[in-house]
């Protein structure tokens, strides 16, 4: 048992990929152009600018790996067929489709995703608590994932922004992609 002064220790895939998938997309499309498609730990680490012993530096590379970017093997990190997909694209409609399959990867937004597509998106506070009670995710990092959904949702053409305010969650990605 934790003794008052130590947190408890949440499970994995608790929290969100410590990048989005708009800052995953330029670590992907930097290991792209600096890499030809792989990179190993020396240049993965100038690339994200953390030290490979970082933990900084190995939660960007797991967030790679979550949004299936890219795959780690012998001190390489490679781009995945997904990953070049999207960093080398042969068509509009294949990075659109990879983008939005990046974004299906992460189980908290699929399932939330699932939910609304084709729908308005909920207020924050709404969405909070459907993250919190259907995803089981704690409170108090609820709101990281409000987040994080958001901005990857956008990068993946998912998300309308309505002339009247509202947000609606669409059912086909669009081309029209913010970091992509």
């Amino acid at each position: 048992m934790a003794s008052s002064g130590e947190q408890k220790r949440l499970p994995k895939g608790t929290f969100p990929p410590l990048l989005t998938l708009g800052e995953a997309l330029d670590l992907a499309l930097r290991i792209y152009e600096h890499g030809g498609g792989s990179a190993s730990s020396d240049l993965l680490s100038q690339l994200a600018r953390n030290s490979v012993s970082s933990s900084t530096f190995i939660k960007k590379v797991a967030s790679l790996r979550s949004y299936g970017l890219a795959s780690e093997q012998n001190k390489t990190t490679t781009l995945t067929d997904l990953g070049l997909a999207i960093a080398a694209p042969s068509d509009p409609e294949g990075k659109v489709s990879a983008l939005k399959s990046a974004f299906l990867k992460i189980d908290v937004f699929s399932r939330v995703y699932e939910r609304h597509k084709g729908k308005l998106l909920p207020a924050d506070e709404f969405l909070r608590n459907i993250i919190q009670s259907e995803c089981g995710i704690p409170r108090d990092i609820a709101d990281l994932w409000v987040r994080s959904f958001k901005d990857s949702a956008r990068t993946a053409g998912l998300l309308l922004e309505r002339s009247d305010g509202r947000t609606q969650v669409r059912d086909v990605a669009t081309a029209e992609v913010g970091n992509a």
